[in-house]
């Protein structure tokens, strides 16, 4: 898939002191799904996340994502042609909707979401790729394109590792 617009990469990491739980949320654009090299990167944090609800998760992390898109589109100026989170964009074959089609449908679905899992998720069947030598896979969902597309573009994408250079990028940016 090609875009005119810069992709965004996005990972966010939950700290706990005492009863006050902040979130790091590392995000990076770039020129295209395939780029190797970063056009920005910030790390944002959020002092007021909610509290971890099972089965669901997107209320605590999506606030997070769309602060991360928001971000990526001012220092760019301009609209976004696609994001890559850390997560799935769907649970089950059903389409029951994991954070991925929790962030499209905020955005209005305004471009594609590709979900990059590093374990799978219990139940769901979805694509998965090995990179870099590794016999772990990567699992990969996806909404706006196609998830077979998706699995490509994730198993194409810069870096010699299991994990992409510019998802890493994302990850380590949230540790800060």
């Amino acid at each position: 898939m090609t875009s005119r617009d810069p992709i965004v990469f996005i990972d966010v990491l939950y700290r706990t002191v005492g009863s006050s739980t902040t979130a790091q949320v590392g995000v990076v654009w770039a020129e295209s799904w395939l780029a190797g090299v970063a056009m920005g990167e910030a790390t944002l944090t959020m002092s007021q996340v909610e509290d971890y609800e099972p089965g669901k998760f997107y209320r605590r992390e999506l606030p997070c994502l769309l602060i991360a898109v928001e971000h990526a589109e001012s220092a760019l100026r301009g609209a976004v042609g696609g994001v890559v989170i850390d997560g799935n964009v769907r649970l089950d074959q059903r389409g029951r909707a994991g954070l991925g089609l929790h962030l499209r449908a905020a955005t209005d679905e305004r471009f594609p979401v590709i979900g990059v899992a590093k374990r799978p998720f219990k139940g769901l069947e979805a694509t998965e790729v090995l990179r870099g030598g590794s016999q772990n896979p990567l699992i990969v969902t996806a909404a706006g394109i196609p998830e077979s597309e998706a699995a490509s573009i994730v198993g194409s994408m810069a870096g010699p590792h299991r994990t992409p250079t510019l998802i890493k990028r994302a990850d380590q940016l949230s540790r800060l």
